[in-house]
């Protein structure tokens, strides 16, 4: 059983060395944006992906940015730091090899979705930090990432289990692999070293609502991921017994309209980047 498993971290998931690289520059006392942009440069694909990013409609930079300098200047290290990671951690779902009707790709699709709409709310709430946002979106599901790396076989009978029964797929996790993907995602980035408002938004993500305490981080994670499953690509079942209310929106400063308009913009934002992507 997966919850037998969590401990050998290592064998669970493997970072792309890349992103190993871009996290230790920018833990770096010393580094700067020049140290940054050297470990981006020495590889070409992702240099170009990131520039393509940055050029999307997703940002809606003024004028075009041709370099990496230009990029960090307009949206600051964090950003293009987080652009390269997302550019990067695709491999880690393009390497899973799933039986069943869904694939590691489809688990990349909805947590781009999710990581679109969070950023897109985080926006309207006022919040700051939006390139963060986005990097928490991206890997809200790391623990459903490692299970279905380290127990593909259990989480296609998961999947099948959720698609087949009006059963919730938090009910059915438990019953087949014995730990929901919210705690082993939330055990795998403390073990990881991530920030603890990422570790806490993973642990929180589907429980917010129920916890008065729990982040605004975590808020606006939830209420992207069910739009996400509400969009119905990709992986679009974690979150479709979820629900959103007025005193939620109330919670995080937002409003019905503000639902709408992601809602609204959220297809094809998804299929802007996903193309550069390659998903």
């Amino acid at each position: 059983m997966f919850r037998d498993q969590i401990e050998q971290i290592d064998r669970l998931l493997t970072l792309p060395q890349i992103i190993t690289q871009i996290n230790e520059v920018i833990e770096s006392e010393k580094a700067g944006a020049s140290d940054l942009q050297r470990v981006i440069k020495a590889d070409p694909v992702l240099s170009t992906k990131i520039l393509q990013l940055v050029n999307s409609a997703y940002y809606g930079l003024p004028g075009r940015v041709g370099s990496l300098e230009k990029a960090v200047v307009l949206l600051g290290m964090t950003a293009v730091k987080n652009l390269a990671i997302a550019a990067s951690v695709e491999q880690m779902f393009d390497r899973l090899h799933l039986p069943g009707p869904l694939t590691g790709r489809d688990m990349w699709r909805h947590c781009l979705a999710v990581a679109t709409a969070a950023r897109e709310l985080a926006q309207r709430a006022s919040m700051v930090y939006l390139e963060e946002v986005f990097m928490a979106g991206l890997i809200h599901d790391l623990g459903l990432l490692a299970a279905a790396q380290s127990v593909p076989q259990d989480v296609a009978k998961l999947v099948e289990t959720a698609m087949s029964s009006k059963a919730s797929w938090a009910a059915a996790e438990l019953e087949i692999l014995g730990m929901s993907h919210a705690t082993a995602g939330a055990h795998l980035a403390r073990k990881w070293h991530f920030p603890g408002y990422l570790v806490d938004m993973i642990a929180d993500h589907h429980a917010w609502p129920d916890k008065p305490v729990s982040s605004d981080l975590a808020g606006v994670v939830y209420l992207a991921d069910t739009l996400a499953c509400r969009l119905g690509d990709g992986l679009a079942l974690t979150a479709q017994h979820q629900s959103i209310d007025p005193e939620m929106l109330g919670r995080l400063n937002l409003a019905e309209a503000d639902i709408t308009d992601v809602w609204n913009n959220l297809p094809a934002y998804v299929e802007e980047l996903s193309g550069i992507l390659r998903v």
